[in-house]
């Protein structure tokens, strides 16, 4: 069926190239997109002799299983994922390759026909040429999906269709020639990206902005607290916002979180004799100084998400001074701010070992502030600190998608009303672009499991992963705990190892039986039925008459009724349950070292 698709599609090229050849006019390379066996189809497009891969610019495939096949039903199937896997290994080498690139997009936990890694082929394409994403880590999705679903998920569909127009050259509407430039495309709106504090102003600003350019916008003050939510109502005026002073200490990072409000410009102003509540010259920050993450909307119904802005100070340069935000609303907004010390973002900050559950290990957060103002003036009432980070080091924690994974959760009570704020949790793998954004809700328990893709050891970073925590800031109370849960990392074996292990023990079983069944009568000596009778005896009963055929094929339905009776699935569900058991305690030892050994010993 695979090869008689691929015929169709190789017809289908061809015919495309025909209409413009009769038209004089250049053919357009096409971007090909397939879903699950489809996407087999379209890389097996390119090992045909016949194809001419100067009609393809980009090839999209949704959970479809690249790398081998879900059930290996035949020798034919395999045939074809090695010509494939001999494509992708002829990509670096040859150059009629040279400008295709290829997207692989699966559904996540949701999706139990194709699993991950059956899509990932980075091991034999380079990150130049292949991008394997989960919907769950796309930007502006951030949700799993199905084997079906995938297909027509409306945030997926949105973020596909944008990177689409944006592969297309606008002076001449063609597709770009550069692959680098598609993928830079793709990456740009489909890859998630984490909360971002390695970085620094260049140099100090130099020329303060007329304040007369801002002559129409109001001044509003939110001084001397480190931790502050800025609420506003309609207005048809831009807003002046005055915040810090900041920069009291090496180190110091600024988030900010707004609901329906724009940032347009950020300003800093020194921190003068004047009272902190009154104008100041402003001095625009540029743009490198800023760093802008796309993260989920307030509106779950809503596929527009909302923007999280970190700015980074150097504080030699940039001593004891006010930070100016230029705001836009025209409706109920509000916006966090947070000045965050380096002793919450420091590679110190590592996460607890957790306990298996049910036992819960609690993380301690340090949620008091400085009990003195930063100025003279007298001190609002201050709020308690929302952002925490901890690094999940290598030394103590073992990463991979059939391996046990630690669960982060998060209790937020004593809540007030608020405009749009909410929690969030972002957890980030520096590798294979993974990069989870998660919503929490108060008065519930918010459970995040930090479970990676691919495991740390095939890659050559040094950087750990790390999870970052946003409290709700209208919340007084926050419980976080961690731990190992034995129910969970059971079910993603059994998601990897029975339901994509069982077909192809069912399918193979079967084949297997049915082909000794079939095959026995033209096979001479009685070794043949001997072995057939030791080894599948359960299965089926082996006729003393191996020649004569037209017997053997009047028997073969109640063969087949035989191998599918109930005694002989049950054996053969034991026989699936072992191929599972081996396969977590083969994870299990694996990860023994890091579990059950002290830290200090690792």
């Amino acid at each position: 069926m695979v090869e008689i698709q691929t015929d169709c599609a190789t017809l289908a090229l061809s015919t495309i190239q025909r209409l413009y050849t009769t038209s004089h006019e250049r053919p357009p390379q096409i971007l090909v997109i397939g879903h699950s066996m489809g996407g087999l189809v379209a890389h097996n497009l390119f090992t045909r002799k016949d194809s001419d891969p100067s009609l393809v610019h980009t090839v999209v495939t949704l959970a479809s299983p690249l790398v081998f096949p879900v059930v290996g039903v035949g020798s034919e199937m395999l045939d074809i994922h090695q010509r494939v896997r001999s494509f992708w290994n002829a990509i670096n080498i040859s150059v009629k390759f040279e400008h295709l690139a290829f997207l692989s997009i699966t559904g996540g936990s949701r999706d139990l026909q194709v699993w991950d890694g059956l899509s990932d082929a980075s091991h034999w394409l380079p990150s130049t040429y292949f991008l394997h994403l989960t919907t769950s880590t796309i930007s502006g999705v951030w949700l799993t999906c199905d084997h079906l679903c995938i297909m027509w998920c409306k945030q997926l569909v949105l973020a596909l269709n944008r990177a689409f127009f944006d592969m297309v050259d606008p002076t001449n509407l063609t597709p770009f020639p550069s692959r680098e430039t598609r993928m830079a495309v793709i990456r740009s709106h489909l890859v998630s990206q984490p909360i971002s504090f390695d970085f620094t102003l260049p140099g100090r600003p130099i020329n303060p902005e007329p304040l007369q350019d801002f002559a129409n916008c109001l001044w509003s003050y939110e001084v001397n607290v480190k931790t502050v939510v800025y609420e506003a109502q309609w207005t048809s005026h831009c807003t002046l916002l005055k915040l810090g002073p900041i920069s009291q200490f090496d180190g110091e990072k600024i988030l900010l979180f707004p609901y329906q409000m724009e940032v347009d410009d950020i300003f800093v102003c020194k921190n003068d004799s004047s009272s902190p509540t009154s104008p100041c010259l402003l001095y625009r920050l540029p743009a490198s100084s800023i760093r802008k993450v796309k993260v989920p909307g307030a509106d779950e119904s809503s596929a527009h998400p909302r923007q999280l802005l970190t700015v980074s100070i150097d504080g030699q340069s940039f001593k004891n001074v006010f930070l100016i935000l230029r705001l836009f609303h025209y409706g109920p907004a509000s916006l966090l701010y947070e000045v965050v010390p380096p002793t919450r973002i420091g590679i110190s900050q590592t996460l607890p070992l957790p306990n298996w559950s049910p036992f819960n290990f609690p993380i301690p957060l340090n949620r008091t502030q400085p009990a003195v103002c930063l100025c003279t003036t007298s001190c609002p009432q201050k709020q308690l600190p929302v952002f925490f980070r901890f690094h999940l080091p290598a030394s103590q924690f073992a990463h991979g998608f059939a391996l046990p994974t630690p669960v982060l959760s998060v209790s937020m009570s004593n809540c007030s009303s608020s405009i749009g704020q909410f929690g969030l949790v972002t957890v980030y793998f520096p590798w294979d672009n993974q990069v989870y954004h998660t919503k929490l809700r108060r008065h519930v328990e918010n459970k995040v499991v930090l479970q990676s893709l691919s495991p740390q050891k095939f890659h050559t970073e040094n950087l750990d992963p790390y999870v970052d925590v946003i409290l709700e800031p209208t919340c007084q109370l926050a419980d976080i705990t961690v731990h190992y849960s034995f129910s969970q990392w059971l079910c993603q074996i059994l998601r990897v190892h029975l339901l994509h292990a069982s077909p192809c023990l069912l399918a193979s079983h079967l084949l297997l039986s049915l082909l000794l069944e079939v095959a026995s009568p033209f096979f001479g000596p009685c070794i043949l039925a001997d072995r057939i009778q030791n080894s599948h005896s359960p299965h089926f009963y082996v006729s003393s008459d191996l020649w004569t055929v037209n017997r053997r094929l009047r028997a073969l339905l109640n063969t087949l009724s035989a191998i599918l009776s109930l005694g002989h699935i049950s054996s053969l569900v034991k026989a699936i349950l072992l191929h599972v058991l081996s396969a977590l305690l083969v994870c299990c030892f694996c990860t023994l070292y890091f579990i059950l050994l002290p830290a200090k010993s690792s």
